[in-house]
């Protein structure tokens, strides 16, 4: 990429002498071409404003050669940067002119990039059906070898629907396509975005070390590049991964980075997921001090933009680090995140719901924990969301007597096992160490410990 940008800075000196030996027409044609390449040098780096500037040129000279595919493909790029800047009003407005001009040019590839960047925008404003209708609209046009790279951008965002609604099994499967035609195609920038989301789903489903891999293969791709906010969600998504495996120092070190690059690039989406594991993380690791820092600082970003709905999860998680010292202000906390649970998706209020459960318990209300972990326990089994099943059977370990405790702590004895069977052994003993697990154990050697 630096070199791509050496070579612009190169042409750019020529410019001037270029003027007076080529036409106008000539010339104005290597300039938009020379400002194309400086656009997503700029977009790669996360420097939206230059972008933003650069990209208007490459509009403005593309308006004056009359060229209409390329000021329909330029809107676009500006529709993309506008939505990753907050302005999705403007946003919307160049993808929509776009998709017009798209359909009135009768450019298939141009409508089906425009259907992508109105159901992208769609997401991040939490308009889940029209994200979903854009996307199939979208892949019903993108048919053909000649437009996969439409199809596989199409799935992106029609997965982010999916996987939002809980349905994991589709949005796997088609984000698993998406990158396997990135990958065929060398279309590196967004095979590392299929990456980390990739990477994300198998956190949800429990499987930690091949998320791991996934959003290790996706940070050198995007440091390759140069690539900012691909690099930025491949190290959250590695480090989440990292967390739920039980290495703790990874894990914070690598959402510090993912935290420090969302800030360097100003991405509240990113500042706020990587604010929400690292309180997740202190937690886990009974630093309450850190995990109010964490967490008040999520509650601030989330005033911002919050398309994910992590701010049940932030009071939840924070009601539990309050419940000693402040127990009137955690069950505030509590009733705040348990009023929005009925209007979650389903990954986030099981979410929710754990934490809550913990929450509860750390005030000493074993009933209302209770109601919340069996909750969990029934979604998270039928769903597929191995580790929350796994965490929710050890809770509901500690929170049941008698024969319900031996049964909760015999299937959770045996999930564990099967979790562990396929790490190594270093990579056993961290996870064993995970607090919930203690749980599992046989409350006679629990005693004598």
């Amino acid at each position: 990429m630096q070199e791509a940008w050496d070579l612009t800075e190169k042409a750019g000196s020529l410019e001037e002498p270029a003027l007076g030996d080529l036409d106008p027409a000539t010339f104005r044609t290597l300039r938009r071409d020379n400002l194309l390449v400086r656009a997503q040098v700029h977009y790669n780096r996360a420097e939206w404003a230059d972008a933003e500037k650069t990209y208007r040129a490459v509009l403005s000279l593309a308006e004056e050669d009359s060229d209409p595919r390329a000021a329909c493909e330029t809107r676009l790029r500006l529709g993309t940067v506008l939505r990753r800047r907050g302005r999705h009003v403007e946003s919307a407005k160049f993808a929509e002119q776009a998709l017009e001009a798209a359909r009135r040019l009768h450019y298939r590839d141009g409508v089906a990039e425009a259907l992508h960047c109105m159901a992208a925008l769609a997401w991040t404003n939490g308009n889940l059906d029209e994200c979903e209708r854009l996307a199939n609209e979208g892949l019903m046009i993108a048919q053909g070898g000649q437009l996969a790279d439409r199809r596989a951008e199409l799935l992106l965002a029609l997965t982010a629907a999916q996987a939002t609604r809980g349905h994991l099994a589709s949005a796997t499967s088609g984000l698993t396509e998406a990158e396997g035609i990135f990958r065929e195609l060398r279309r590196k920038r967004p095979r590392c975005l299929a990456l980390a989301n990739i990477a994300e789903l198998l956190t949800w489903q429990g499987e930690p070390l091949q998320a791991r891999q996934r959003a290790h293969i996706a940070v050198e791709l995007a440091r390759e590049l140069d690539y900012k906010l691909g690099r930025t969600a491949a190290t959250r998504a590695m480090s989440v991964a990292a967390l739920d495996l039980g290495l703790y120092e990874e894990a914070y070190k690598g959402l510090q980075e993912s935290l420090a690059l969302a800030k360097a690039i100003d991405l509240p989406e990113e500042i706020l997921a990587s604010l929400v594991a690292l309180t997740q993380l202190s937690m886990e690791r009974d630093n309450a001090d850190d995990a109010r820092k964490y967490g008040a600082a999520g509650i601030e970003v989330v005033l911002r933009r919050d398309p994910e709905r992590y701010l049940p999860v932030v009071q939840a998680y924070l009601a539990r680090a309050e419940a000693k010292t402040q127990p009137a202000a955690a069950r505030v906390l509590i009733e705040k995140a348990t009023e929005v649970l009925e209007e979650l998706r389903v990954p986030r209020r099981t979410q929710v719901q754990l934490a809550l459960a913990q929450s509860w318990m750390a005030l000493g209300e074993l009933d209302q924990a209770r109601t919340h972990a069996r909750s969990v326990l029934q979604i998270a089994g039928s769903r597929g969301f191995r580790l929350l099943s796994l965490e929710a059977r050890a809770l509901m370990a500690f929170l049941t007597e008698g024969d319900e405790q031996a049964t909760h702590r015999a299937v959770g004895q045996e999930l564990a096992r099967d979790f562990t069977s396929g790490l190594a052994p270093d990579m056993a003993r961290a996870f064993a160490r995970r607090p919930f697990l203690k749980w599992l154990e046989d409350p006679d050697v629990l005693a004598q410990g």
